[in-house]
């Protein structure tokens, strides 16, 4: 199942919908025929939402997911909104929070080599991450102006995933049975400016502060293949200006996502509709490339993870 949060061309609203063949149901719809097609008793806080946004979707998705998916087998396409109609918005509009790991050892070996140190031990002890900002979301197709604070504005191929119930100290069964799915994420660095702040120790904080681009779909985990060590086997590329300059594999992890999840849940709550990034797979970013060849308006970013689809952002003029 995709689930995406669209705005349609006649209204105000942002709701939540399934991507299904090019087109997009309303949940909301979906809701209406679990009731009186399927004979399903969707709960009160799905009945009562008119439209249902993402964030109500999200709240006890794994109790929600069979009610859609029984009320999806009983219409075709041809009964959503063509894509042309509608708006694709972040498929989580305003996350709760967001987490953007550091899981990927390529692009964690190369940091630390341009500082002249090996990686410290404690990378391969436990998943680490920050706090960016849950409030400068992009979604697919939305231009991304520069900060003005920056010259060297770079991208960075992520994946990410959704949690779907509040939940705290989960273990990795648990954590596992509290992730809705997977999507695309540009976790947008402004890299002279990251560079002088964590000089102090601290950080990143401004040089993330700007811009996250997440899509165009949350994809549900059971449509995604697996290694046998719990990874998901999907390859990933970025292209600038059509051009491709990275590719890597999300099964090139360093932990699973269950195993980031169970961490990031550790004495505190999660809550639905929580925003957790992989970092970067390694050469998924300027950076990575060695170069300074950094983004200027005018160029487009299009990010492509299997199974998942394609991101694609222009960047354009501070202010635009």
């Amino acid at each position: 199942m995709r689930l995406v949060s669209f705005q349609r061309s006649d209204a105000a609203s942002v709701e939540a919908g399934v991507l299904d063949d090019g087109s997009v149901i309303p949940v909301r719809q979906l809701v209406d025929i679990a009731h009186a097609v399927v004979d399903r008793d969707p709960p009160e806080r799905l009945r009562s939402a008119d439209p249902v946004t993402m964030e109500v979707l999200l709240d006890g998705f794994g109790e929600h997911q069979p009610l859609l998916e029984a009320a999806l087998a009983e219409i075709d396409d041809s009964q959503g909104l063509s894509r042309e109609d509608v708006y694709l918005h972040p498929p989580v509009p305003t996350p709760p929070s967001l987490r953007d790991f550091y899981a990927f050892e390529g692009h964690v070996s190369r940091s630390w080599k341009r500082r002249g140190e090996p990686v410290p031990d404690a990378w391969y002890e436990i998943p680490v991450f920050y706090f960016s900002n849950p409030a400068a979301t992009y979604g697919p197709g939305q231009p991304v102006p520069r900060p003005n604070s920056t010259r060297a504005l770079d991208f960075e191929l992520e994946a990410a995933w959704i949690v779907g119930k509040r939940a705290r100290d989960l273990d990795e069964t648990e954590a596992e049975n509290a992730i809705v799915g997977l999507t695309i994420m540009d976790d947008f660095s402004a890299r002279d400016v990251q560079k002088q702040e964590m000089s102090v120790g601290l950080g990143p904080s401004k040089g993330k502060d700007f811009a996250t681009a997440l899509g165009p779909a949350i994809v549900t985990l059971d449509e995604l293949p697996r290694t046998d060590e719990g990874h998901f086997d999907l390859t990933m590329e970025a292209y600038v200006d059509g051009e491709r300059i990275s590719q890597g594999n999300l099964d090139q992890l360093q932990y699973t996502i269950a195993e980031m999840t169970a961490h990031a849940s550790r004495d505190t709550w999660l809550q639905p509709g929580d925003v957790m990034g992989t970092g970067t797979v390694g050469t998924g970013s300027t950076l990575d490339q060695g170069t300074e060849e950094w983004l200027e308006p005018g160029q487009t970013v299009r990010l492509e993870i299997e199974g998942l689809g394609t991101l694609e952002n222009e960047i354009v003029d501070p202010g635009a």
